[in-house]
């Protein structure tokens, strides 16, 4: 009777291999689909993002002025914390909880204050520096080039 009880417990304890791995691929696709819905989440409000957006809407200016062969404007509303390009309107607004800092001349614009960067048909720029900065201590820089007009991303301090 004892031989009986023994052989019945090894056939029935535990899983078996193929429970274990369907459950392993559950968690693995549960975890993977977890992780893309938090980057997704965080990347559409992050201060990088409201950087990109800028960017490119300046890029977009610089490839106007070569285009037109008229200069083409944008102008920097620090305290409304907001970039509107004067041709076509496009617009970037930051939250309110964001830090704007617009430098252009050397003069660095965070109050009520508004600022510019004028693209020439040449490709050259008046130049100016943006960082955007969250409550969490994120942030985000990027510089417009005044003799070649190309944006540039600053790394991360």
């Amino acid at each position: 009777m004892m031989d009986f009880d023994v052989h019945w417990r090894r056939e029935t304890a535990g899983f078996t291999l193929v429970e274990m791995l369907v459950v392993l691929a559950v968690v693995a696709a549960a975890t993977g689909v977890s992780f893309l819905g938090v980057r997704a989440i965080r990347a559409v409000n992050s201060p990088d993002a409201f950087a990109h957006r800028i960017g490119e809407s300046l890029v977009a200016l610089r490839y106007r002025a070569l285009n037109t062969g008229r200069a083409q404007s944008a102008r920097f509303d620090v305290q409304r914390k907001r970039m509107v390009a004067a041709v076509g309107g496009s617009e970037v607004i930051l939250p309110a909880e964001y830090s704007l800092v617009v430098t252009a001349g050397k003069e660095a614009v965070e109050r009520d204050l508004g600022s510019s960067i004028t693209f020439l048909p040449d490709g050259s720029s008046s130049g100016v520096e943006i960082s955007i900065s969250d409550l969490r201590g994120n942030d985000a820089k990027l510089r417009v080039n005044w003799l070649t007009g190309l944006v540039d991303y600053a790394p991360h301090d």
